[in-house]
């Protein structure tokens, strides 16, 4: 048999479950548990499941902000009469 992978990082999890629980991102939340829960037993589906939580929640961030410039152009070309 091979050498045993050494366990994943335990602060990249914890940081996915965290950014989860404040930016109320229940995906990314779940597979911040999941990565930690699975560090000591399945260390590279640990970091793989980080890593695709961080890539949603960088996406769902570029999102959000996109929505946001979106909605001031829109709200700033709208004429206003009172």
């Amino acid at each position: 048999m091979g050498p045993t992978e050494p366990p994943a990082s335990k602060g990249s999890a914890i940081g996915l479950i965290v950014v989860g629980v404040l930016c109320c991102n229940v995906l990314t939340l779940v597979l911040g548990i999941v990565s930690l829960v699975m560090v000591e037993s399945n260390p590279k589906a640990s970091k793989t499941c980080s890593l695709i939580g961080w890539i949603l929640f960088g996406i769902g961030l570029v999102i959000s902000i996109a929505y946001i410039i979106f909605s001031f152009f829109i709200a700033a070309s709208t004429p206003t009469t009172y």
